[in-house]
């Protein structure tokens, strides 16, 4: 059975076998019946009790999704359908190749999530007839290059392959649409041994914080004037105001802030500070 139907083993139900006799499908339950003799396959509801003859008999397994959850639907063609809760459905081998619970992404105030989305998926495009003008400016159908009528050609739009960008603020509730995928960030961040050093890919996230917030670096090797090596400890705060214009000119933003601010104690122990003098100039 689980070589006719590529589907997830783990939605699969045990299979009877039934020569001749009946069989019961109890209230809330659904049953999928294949005839050995004819091969064919159909649907019962229960309650009721059936008469079975050289049939297959299974009880289909039901899924269901809460407030707050969605059930994910791959099918044998190939098609996936997402449904929001609150709902129920029953895994049909013959339709389903799989289907999963999975939650809806929460998006809290001073949050955001940037969603891609594909106008590929399950839109039709518009076919646009092409014509060649003649001298009188007419519109006739397109010549070849011997000059022999070819026909109306047909051009599909451009616009099936284009993929838009929306920034999503919360609070907000996210389910992912098939021809939908999220923004995955990849920044430098805190090492865990160390809270004023920064190592890239740290952190690993999908929902972006917009509100203040702050981070802490330290400057090393800051060379004075009378020859003197200091540690210059920061604290940055900082907001990000703009989404769009962050995608559009950095992929870290947190690397391009901390390469900032480490030229600046560097270009302020230029100014021929000594040791002394440097707390003085620096507050």
């Amino acid at each position: 059975l689980d070589l006719e139907y590529p589907v997830n083993k783990a939605n699969l139900q045990p299979v009877n076998m039934v020569f001749f006799g009946y069989k019961t499908v109890d209230e809330g339950q659904r049953a999928l019946i294949t005839s050995n003799v004819s091969g064919r396959s159909r649907i019962v509801n229960g309650p009721t009790r059936i008469h079975l003859y050289r049939s297959r008999f299974e009880i289909m397994l039901r899924y269901h999704a809460a407030q707050g959850e969605y059930l994910e639907v791959l099918k044998l063609t190939g098609e996936k359908i997402v449904m929001p809760g609150p709902c129920s459905l029953f895994f049909n081998r013959l339709e389903h190749r799989d289907i999963q619970q999975k939650a809806a992404l929460f998006i809290n105030s001073g949050e955001a999530v940037v969603i891609y989305r594909s106008n590929a998926a399950g839109i039709p495009g518009k076919q646009t007839k092409l014509h060649a003008a003649d001298d009188d400016g007419e519109s006739n159908p397109l010549l070849d290059d011997k000059g022999e009528h070819i026909g109306l050609k047909l051009k599909q739009r451009s616009d099936l392959d284009k993929v838009e960008r929306i920034v999503r603020y919360g609070p907000s509730c996210y389910i992912a649409q098939p021809n939908e995928w999220l923004h995955h960030f990849k920044w430098h961040g805190t090492d865990p041994s160390n809270k004023t050093r920064k190592i890239y890919g740290i952190l690993n996230f999908k929902i972006l914080r917009i509100i203040a917030d702050q981070t802490y670096y330290n400057v090393g090797e800051v060379r004075t004037k009378d020859d003197t090596l200091l540690t210059v400890k920061l604290m940055i705060f900082f907001e990000l105001y703009d989404v769009e214009k962050m995608l559009n000119n950095t992929h870290d933003p947190i690397a391009d802030l901390l390469t900032r601010q480490h030229r600046i104690p560097l270009r302020f122990a230029q100014l021929s500070l000594t040791r002394s003098s440097w707390r003085t100039q620096a507050n």
